[in-house]
């Protein structure tokens, strides 16, 4: 996370310093902070402590956050009045929460019975890496973007259920487990997670070639498939953004 935020406060001293000699140019550098909710998807199946493969699932709703640099050019289409394309690289920081809640209905022999959910939490800090065009009309934008978010490393949360007999009583245990990047190709089939994303910006000028960057977009993540279950947790994002763009003004 370091590094990245490093590479990316270059990326930003490096705009400001250029900015008359790229904008003329058709140079474009947007410099984003995303805020937003993720929505996970769990598929597959996989066996709990105490659930079966058929226990009820469903994805949690969480909040994502994270910083992104879109760099790229501007093509002014000369026979249409402000209409434009973005061809733009996208390099980031996000970090990302992929979970979801099981249903505990366990009923034993002596009468004792659970009813109870529990949660499971993916917490990764992913680098991204994408393509983004875009079209523009003015002050607006509409993009289509893909790309690949590698985790840089991964904080994974459950809980599970603490039985008493004798005393006919139970209890949460929640359990913390961390691995870094080398650890990720041990525990999934891949070591990347692809996504596919539909943005949405409007910018405020201040200048002919600075900007507001006002946003919003709706992504997919594809989760990553674990190795040791028929279980991925993919999810869907939405989320709103605020930062800086450099570009000329069409």
């Amino acid at each position: 996370m370091k590094k990245t935020t490093k590479l990316l406060i270059i990326i930003f001293i490096f705009i400001l310093t250029n900015i008359n000699i790229f904008a003329e140019s058709g140079f474009e550098a947007i410099l984003n902070v995303p805020i937003g909710l993720s929505i996970s998807i769990p598929t597959g199946s996989y066996r709990e402590s105490f659930l079966d493969k058929n226990a009820d699932r469903s994805g949690n709703i969480v909040a994502d956050a994270g910083v992104s640099a879109q760099i790229g050019y501007l093509f002014d289409i000369d026979k249409y009045d402000d209409i434009g394309v973005s061809l733009l690289a996208e390099i980031g920081y996000q970090y990302n929460v992929y979970s979801y809640m099981s249903h505990l209905n366990k009923h034993y022999d002596n009468g004792f019975s659970i009813d109870d959910k529990l949660n499971y939490y993916l917490k990764a800090h992913n680098f991204q890496l994408g393509l983004l065009p875009k079209f523009v009309k003015g002050n607006f934008a509409f993009g289509v973007g893909f790309g690949v978010k590698f985790p840089l490393s991964l904080i994974i949360s459950t809980e599970n259920i603490i039985i008493d007999f004798n005393n006919r009583e139970y209890h949460r245990e929640q359990v913390n487990e961390n691995y870094n990047i080398q650890d990720v190709g041990k525990l999934y089939e891949s070591i990347v997670i692809p996504y596919v994303k539909l943005t949405f910006d409007y910018s405020i000028f201040f200048t002919e070639k600075i900007a507001l960057n006002l946003g919003a977009y709706v992504n997919y993540d594809y989760g990553l498939k674990s190795k040791y279950a028929d279980l991925r947790i993919d999810s869907v994002d939405i989320a709103v953004q605020i930062g800086l763009r450099f570009a000329p003004q069409l």
